[in-house]
């Protein structure tokens, strides 16, 4: 199991996304994530950005996780 936690930022980033998209798929349930605190916000395993661009696409993706390992 990956214990690596990425943050909005981080999702952000690599999506290609503005980092309140990520806020908004958090707070919507779309994306899951762990709310820490109001000041330290979301931390998201790569497992749910996969989960969450299968569900997108429909297809299998699996590259996300393996691309913040090897970050």
């Amino acid at each position: 199991m990956n214990n690596e936690f990425l943050t909005p930022q981080d999702v952000a980033d690599r999506l290609g996304v503005h980092r309140d998209t990520v806020y908004e798929w958090l707070r919507s349930g779309k994306l899951q994530g762990v709310a820490l605190s109001r000041r330290s916000g979301y931390r998201i395993q790569p497992r749910d950005v996969d989960a969450f661009l299968r569900e997108r696409t429909g297809r299998p993706v699996r590259a996300f996780e393996r691309a913040a390992k090897a970050a």
